[in-house]
């Protein structure tokens, strides 16, 4: 999917679980555009984030819609959020929200509130707030507060929440990190690069954490300093 400069979204591929947004669907992914084409019925699009089977979508007015047959539960655009949000990521069957006044809402398999499963309906993370940046992972999110800690919730199978266990985290647990400005998220992969530079990775490793080895970190590892590429 492409977000053009004129607020419009353009897409290509197959259209599994509706992600045309277009009102079809078409199963066992058959390919349904080489080229792109227009997404029908939403316009004045500042962010797009689309996840395996669903897609979001920001406008300009703080609202976010959703399509997908999935979680969204809908093969056309509708809203989920009327407004008051700035900030969006998605990546497998999770899709997280972040809101003007620092709170997140969730939509998904992790939505941070004390359930395991919550589909079709946002709710709101519990007992987190001053969240400056978000990062969804498949089965669990992380957010980034203002103080520079980081906070994670949902699946823990693989050690891939960081806090050094393997036990589902049905509310945000607080990271072993600090003086954090940024986070990004895969599936089971996470990174975190704090106020000196330094990059900071966890969970999975079958050679993607870049620290030499194939082995797995329940806790952030420091990886490298990054100074010399952003501030050479």
């Amino acid at each position: 999917m492409v977000l053009m400069s004129d607020g419009t979204v353009w897409v290509w591929g197959t259209n599994n679980w509706g992600v045309f947004g277009n009102g079809t669907e078409v199963d066992d992914y058959v390919m349904t555009s080489t080229t792109p084409v227009q997404l029908p019925s939403i316009s004045d699009v500042v962010a797009i984030a689309a996840a395996e089977l669903d897609v979001l979508a920001l406008k300009s007015d703080g609202s976010v819609w959703c399509w997908g047959s999935y979680n969204c539960q809908s093969l056309s655009p509708k809203q989920i959020v009327e407004t008051s949000a700035i900030g969006i990521s998605a990546i497998g069957e999770n899709l997280t929200i972040l809101m003007a006044d620092g709170t997140v809402n969730s939509l998904g398999t992790c939505p941070g509130n004390g359930q395991m499963t919550q589909k079709a309906t946002v709710v709101q993370t519990s007992d987190l707030t001053g969240v400056v940046a978000i990062a969804a992972g498949r089965y669990n999110s992380f957010a980034l507060r203002s103080d520079g800690t980081v906070w994670g919730w949902g699946s823990n199978d693989y050690s891939q929440l960081g806090n050094g266990s393997d036990t589902w985290a049905p509310k945000p647990v607080q990271l072993a990190l600090s003086n954090i400005i940024g986070i990004a998220a895969g599936y089971y992969l996470t990174f975190a690069l704090d106020s000196e530079f330094n990059l900071w990775g966890w969970g999975v490793n079958s050679g993607t954490l870049g620290n030499g080895t194939n082995t797995g970190a329940s806790t952030p590892q420091m990886i490298g300093n990054l100074a010399a590429v952003l501030m050479p």
